[in-house]
């Protein structure tokens, strides 16, 4: 007689209820691992990839949409641009938006493996029964989904590339065992349960495998990685399914001709970033291509120990280097062990040949083509990962057995293999949560860097960025020379330029602009950053030629047009400054700070409606700008509308008491409507923020000449003269003060 809750009389799991609630718990439980992860900010290839990525700013825009801005992590990559562009529009450059749409991503992936799994059990027979193959495909989805590993894929949301990829990868072969069970299977009858299907049950089994085609094509727009997909697909169908190559090519020739000419997409795709990514990877970079081979046996080997034991977890390892072999060889006898099992597993058409197959096909792009410095990167484990927990999951299953815990209980044995992979499933998703508290700032995640990584040059220097942001300047400075000290490159020292020109220690941060442009001289941002640092230094005219030279490389680099409109309007040529603020509003047309200045130099240029008009889109876009406030006051002002600009000056001073300008510019209206006492008033309040203002001791010296009171009047004017002794006005003024009584002057 057969014992109460025995494996074969569990049905639960097998059941479309069961299904569905193993789906829903492997949702809750991601979601419960990275529900600290929506406030993450922007990290490094973040910021140029959504924060600066100008094409993902208007849905409209589909060609320039789904063709980033060269040296992006999106760029060649369209589907994954695109998904940035949704979230854009949905939630602007808030993180949360992109931090749900990575997350759903990630959870959704793990129920195309739960689903890949169970149906490829049930085909192989590796599972007794249809629960048994529910169960272990369960457990191997939860368990990668919940893998501290996957943080580097999920929680830095430009990786989206690698885990949109994985989702598609995983389901095309979902989508090609589903039509290998019917129809597109050759099974022209389509039984389901022993019975002939339906109509429409044999019409859906014909569509899978189009499904699956159209997969492999997104896949491509995603990223390179999915290159081997339809060669897995074919070992998939060798293995699982028609038992030889010949077969499985026979009955489904046009198929695997679809999934071969996904392939052009890619080529495609690939020579529109150069073949190379624009210079990121491949052998022309200067680099040692076997050193970086070389690497890659300890980058495999460790990715293989952070999947048994995935501590310590690291952002950025930045760049090492192997020099001989001695140093990787009990790695690469380890990989090579691997990857001759492999071979005799392929051979043998057994399971654990097709799960090596998997993983070194999935690391192979990344492990064989160089980049200048990610020689390890955790992320490239996101997909990879399946085959090992899946070894692992299957392995323990076997070794340890399932026992359900009441029919142990009764027959006193213990529930070994549950009860390891639930004590193992808590430990993992508590692990992922605290790994995920690591990034929850900039700061936080570079200093956890620089801390496991110590020698890491490039994690100094970001950890120097978090800390400018921070508003730790002195101690940004030191990080970006500890940077440079571990090794000289271009990055640390356009970084460390921004923070000493911040330090006003603008000498210095011309020098190392210029050494970051010998070492990099086609990168528009340097020239940026060195024609900042000429304007603060009162060099506008260099700063021009920086700004132009920042334009030839990228004509749409919007730091530079506004930089040079700024200087432009430096030194007085307004018109081509109004023209490339005007070109910048094109390229970001929802940039605040672009509309304030072009309605700046509209104003300087007497186009007062023109200005008034990009004044208020300022303060649309942005309600809380002070000076926006003030300076549409006085072109209001200035237009004749004088209780409109009381309004918008009282609106500054509301947003802050101590606006000067706010007060000075109120005490002119004041004036002009001969309330001379208010006037008086306004500038002494200017006076009392800004004592060293000189245009507020102007105007109240003339108000005070007005209202007779000469001696007050004479104190304002000395005070201006001892502040600027070349205002030849205000030392006129100032001596007819001292001889007779002066007639009034205008206002400042």
């Amino acid at each position: 007689m057969k014992p109460p809750f025995a494996p074969e009389q569990m049905s639960f799991f097998s059941s479309r209820r069961g299904t569905a609630l193993a789906g829903c718990v492997i949702a809750a439980a991601t979601l419960a691992a990275y529900h600290g992860t929506f406030s993450v900010p922007f990290l490094l290839d973040d910021v140029p990839g959504i924060q600066n990525n100008p094409s993902i700013r208007h849905l409209w825009s589909l060609w320039r949409m789904l063709s980033p801005p060269p040296d992006l992590t999106t760029s060649g990559r369209p589907l994954v641009n695109l998904s940035l562009a949704l979230d854009y529009a949905r939630s602007g450059l808030a993180v949360r938006g992109y931090h749900e749409t990575n997350l759903a991503i990630h959870i959704f992936a793990g129920l195309a493996l739960f689903g890949l799994v169970r149906r490829t059990l049930l085909r192989r027979g590796a599972a007794k029964n249809p629960a048994s193959a529910a169960r272990l495909g369960f457990f191997i989805a939860l368990i990668w989904a919940l893998h501290p590993l996957q943080t580097a894929a999920v929680t830095y949301l430009i990786q989206r590339a690698e885990t949109l990829m994985s989702l598609l990868y995983l389901l095309t072969l979902y989508c090609f065992i589903r039509g290998a069970e019917g129809c597109g299977a050759g099974n022209q009858r389509a039984e389901v349960g022993g019975q002939p299907a339906s109509s429409l049950r044999r019409l859906s089994f014909r569509l899978w495998l189009p499904a699956s085609v159209f997969c492999c094509l997104l896949g491509m727009a995603a990223k390179e990685v999915m290159v081997s997909a339809p060669l897995i697909v074919l070992l998939f169908d060798r293995t699982f399914v028609a038992g030889s190559f010949g077969q499985a090519l026979r009955q489904r020739w046009a198929y695997y001709l679809g999934l071969a000419g996904t392939w052009i997409l890619l080529a495609i795709l690939v020579f529109s970033v150069g073949g190379n990514r624009n210079g990121s990877v491949g052998f022309g970079l200067g680099l040692n291509w076997w050193n970086y081979e070389l690497t890659q046996f300890q980058a495999v080997a460790h990715y293989l120990w952070l999947s048994l034991w995935p501590h310590p977890l690291v952002f950025d390892y930045g760049p090492f280097s192997i020099r001989n072999i001695a140093e990787i060889l009990p790695q690469a006898v380890v990989l090579l062990l691997l990857a001759v099992a492999t071979v005799i597993g392929l051979r043998r058409r057994t399971a654990l040949g097709f799960a090596g197959a998997w993983f070194f096909a999935i690391l192979a792009p990344t492990s064989l083509m160089p980049g200048p410095t990610d020689m390890l990167d955790e992320h490239r484990m996101y997909l990879a990962l399946t085959s090992v927990v899946a070894c692992l999951v299957i392995g323990l299953d076997r070794l340890l057995g399932w026992t359900p815990v009441p029919s142990a209980l009764r027959r006193g044995r213990g529930a070994g293999g549950l009860f390891l992979l639930l004590v193992l499933t808590a430990a993992l998703g508590f692990l992922t949560a605290r790994r995920n508290h690591d990034y929850r700032s900039e700061l936080a995640i570079w200093t956890d860097t620089v801390t496991k990584r110590p020698e890491n040059p490039a994690a100094h220097d970001s950890l120097g960025n978090a800390l400018e942001h921070a508003g730790r300047l002195d101690e940004a400075v030191a990080e970006h020379e500890r940077a440079l000290q571990l090794m000289d490159f271009a990055q640390a020292h356009y970084n460390l330029g921004n923070v000493l020109t911040k330090l006003g220690r603008f000498a210095e941060a011309i020098d190392h602009y210029g050494q970051a442009i010998r070492l990099r001289p086609k990168q528009a941002d340097f020239y940026d950053g060195l024609g900042n640092a000429l304007y603060e230094n009162g060099r506008a005219e260099d700063a021009i030629a920086c700004y132009e030279e920042a334009l030839q490389i990228n004509p749409e680099d919007v730091h530079a047009q506004y930089g040079l409109g700024m200087a432009l309007m430096k030194t007085n040529r307004m018109e081509e400054a109004i023209a490339h603020d005007e070109a910048a509003l094109r390229l970001e047309p929802e940039n605040a700070l672009l509309h304030y200045q072009l309605a700046a130099a509209l104003a300087r240029s007497g186009r007062l409606s023109e200005a008034i008009e990009h004044y208020r889109r300022t303060l649309q876009l942005e309600p809380g700008n002070v000076a926006a406030q003030v300076n549409l006051g006085i072109a209001l002002a200035e237009s004749g509308r004088r209780e409109e600009a009381v309004a918008h000056y009282h609106e500054a001073l509301r947003l802050d008491p101590n606006s000067a300008e706010a007060h000075l510019n109120l005490g002119n209206v004041w004036f002009s409507q001969g309330r001379l006492e208010d006037a008086v008033n306004e500038c002494r309040e200017a006076l009392r923020i800004k004592p060293d203002y000189a245009d507020a001791h102007y105007n109240l010296g003339i108000a005070l000449i007005q209202l007779g009171r000469l001696p007050e009047a004479t104190e304002q004017f000395r005070e201006l003269v001892r502040l600027n002794p070349a205002d030849l006005q205000a030392r006129r003024i100032l001596a007819r003060l001292e001889s007779s009584p002066p007639a009034p002057g205008p206002l400042k």
